[in-house]
């Protein structure tokens, strides 16, 4: 995987180059910079429309108490066209435009989270007590699990009694503080 991630850095450079030559040719430099300089702002400024789209969409998933995992999810790809925007060239343009077209991107993640399902040990779940998974295509009520045992849990506070103190002053072995109160929960309302 790293040699390809290595291949691909490599080649880019030299495809942006020859694109870039083709290109000129065809319409020559001025235009071809023009385009280059147009299809940045005009992609960078979809990137921003869809980027605050996707700032309300999660807000009201806050506020809904869910979370909000497909807007992270689109968010994440949002970042990753607005970077391959930034780099000149019409390969990385035309790879950034296609992650702004939103079923490209589902797509694209299913894949990804397919991909780290299959080849790792790990148990993706989006969900719980009043927290869904993201609205659509990233909603995940069900489990999936590697071949360890799934433990679910659930954080409550410890309510037990305190012990009483022991003859000659110790708390006892139950860890309570001295004289056998609990300072106040910080968790009840």
């Amino acid at each position: 995987m790293r040699f390809i991630i290595l291949l691909v850095l490599l080649a880019l450079p030299l495809l942006e180059i020859a694109v870039f030559i083709k290109v000129g040719e065809w319409l020559g430099a001025p235009l071809t910079i023009l385009l280059v300089v147009l299809s940045a702002v005009v992609g960078l400024w979809i990137v921003r429309l869809q980027g605050f789209s996707l700032l309300t969409k999660a807000r009201d998933s806050l506020r809904q108490n869910a979370m909000p995992v497909g807007s992270v999810v689109h968010g994440a790809f949002l970042v990753v066209a607005g970077i391959l925007l930034a780099i000149p060239g019409f390969l990385t343009d035309l790879v950034a435009f296609a992650l702004l077209i939103p079923p490209v991107r589902v797509m694209i993640a299913r894949i990804i989270l397919e991909k780290v399902r299959r080849s790792a040990n790990v148990s993706i779940h989006v969900g719980g007590n009043g927290m869904r998974g993201g609205a659509g295509p990233f909603r995940s009520d069900h489990r999936t699990t590697g071949e360890g045992p799934v433990i679910e849990g659930e954080l409550v506070e410890d309510l037990t009694p305190p012990e009483p103190n022991a003859p000659g002053g110790s708390s006892g072995s139950g860890g309570s503080p001295p004289g056998g109160q609990r300072p106040p929960s910080p968790w009840r309302g």
